[in-house]
């Protein structure tokens, strides 16, 4: 993330925080943030091969149109209820 987005706020320890009162941060690394996650969010299964013997974990991907759909309206609502004249598209 400190490549792909090298603004976005961190902590004393390096990760990713929400900004305190007043403090002052860059905005559009967060809606950076919001558009990394969307092209990169998948729908998984995962699990042991078979329960009784649990030879290898197994992580399959799924079909993650649906995922992409509610991640988008929840972002897309936010951006509505906070007056940002933004909106989230699968472009």
């Amino acid at each position: 993330m400190a490549i792909k987005i090298p603004n976005i706020l961190r902590d004393k320890y390096g990760h990713i925080a929400a900004p305190q009162d007043n403090e002052d941060y860059d905005q559009y690394s967060l809606i950076d943030l919001i558009e990394y996650v969307a092209q990169n969010i998948k729908n998984i299964s995962e699990g042991w091969n078979k329960d009784r013997y649990k030879n290898h974990w197994y992580i399959h991907y799924l079909d993650t149109t649906n995922v992409f759909d509610d991640y988008r309206n929840e972002i897309n609502e936010i951006y509505q209820e906070s007056g940002l004249l933004f909106t989230l598209t699968s472009g």
